[in-house]
């Protein structure tokens, strides 16, 4: 069963737009940087079929994100901890310290959307 996770108290729900911190930001790929991403992908992947459906095509968002891994709240916090901490130490955050950057690819039969560090994949960013 999956269940909503309740907000983070009363000021995340009375927060103006000022107020509010993007946790996950988005930023456009440059066609290079897409295909460089692409590459790394099959490469890594091996031709192996979506996890949840076995559908052979994914596509990738054009966009690559940054997730502030200071704000990253407590049901996800303490399973992450580890990578986070060996992540931090390894220097594969966003060059601005406390992000992880990451891709999206998209199966095309059931939409299943899967994140793919940057860093792990060995791309500049």
């Amino acid at each position: 069963m999956i269940e909503a996770l309740p907000a983070r108290g009363t000021a995340a729900r009375n927060a103006t737009p000022r107020d509010v911190r993007h946790l996950i930001e988005f930023f456009p790929m440059t066609e290079d940087k897409h295909q460089e991403v692409l590459d790394a992908l099959n490469a890594a992947m091996q031709g192996k079929a979506c996890p949840m459906c076995g559908g052979q095509e994914r596509t990738l968002i054009d966009r690559f994100g940054r997730q502030d891994v200071h704000e990253i709240g407590a049901p996800f916090h303490s399973s992450l901890r580890k990578i986070v901490a060996s992540t931090l130490t390894e220097g594969l955050t966003h060059p601005e310290a406390g992000y992880l950057p990451f891709a999206i690819l998209v199966c095309e039969k059931c939409g299943l959307m899967t994140y793919h560090h940057l860093g792990r994949l060995k791309i500049a960013y």
